[in-house]
């Protein structure tokens, strides 16, 4: 049986809880659909994760596929390591740890179109020459098209916090724009001085 109860909290820990008289197990994750929940609400796990697979699919493209074309590789590393799973969804994790998973991405890109050893160039420049996105790309994307997909939801229950959602992510970003405005205006010195 798969019955467990994600601890978040020490005082948690005393409740002995049972169903169908089978003992229910307190853990510190979770794994669901995919995604790692932690007991401290971060994304950290879950990133971390991110970060085993990219290196396990790159390492059998490696073996499988190092003598094909190049165009060829180019469509598989798209195809098995630019999509990063629920890349979406995170929001609470350290700078870190995401760093982490960019550096990762630079050395499996590095490790399937480079051969080691040699001189390599920049990974600005190697992203240009095959046509890949940056890690930066990449996240941003991804919450993109979730936001695209979940505001054109035709559930009717998604579609009302999606466009509650929205009316506070753009109420936000016009009141970032406009204290924007106002430093810009107030550095340039072009506050108009009051009548004396």
């Amino acid at each position: 049986m798969r019955n467990k109860i994600l601890c978040v909290s020490t005082c948690m820990l005393f409740l002995q809880l049972r169903l169908c008289n089978f003992c229910i197990k307190y853990v510190e994750s979770f794994k669901y659909l995919g995604h790692i929940i932690l007991c401290n609400r971060k994304d950290n796990g879950d990133i971390q994760r991110e970060v085993r697979n990219l290196f396990m699919r790159t390492n059998m493209l490696v073996r499988r596929f190092i003598n094909c074309s190049h165009i060829v590789k180019i469509i598989l590393f798209r195809s098995y390591c630019v999509c990063l799973y629920d890349s979406c969804l995170w929001s609470n994790y350290t700078d870190g740890c995401l760093s982490k998973l960019k550096l990762c991405y630079h050395k499996c890109i590095k490790m399937f179109f480079l051969v080691l050893g040699e001189v390599t160039d920049s990974v600005t420049q190697i992203l240009l020459q095959l046509g890949l996105p940056s890690f930066n790309t990449l996240i941003h994307n991804s919450r993109i098209i979730f936001l695209r997909t979940w505001t054109n939801c035709p559930n009717m229950l998604v579609s009302h916090f999606s466009a509650r959602f929205m009316f506070l992510m753009y109420s936000f970003l016009a009141f970032y724009v406009y204290c924007l405005c106002v430093l810009c205006v107030c550095f340039m010195g072009l506050v108009p001085e009051s009548n004396k």
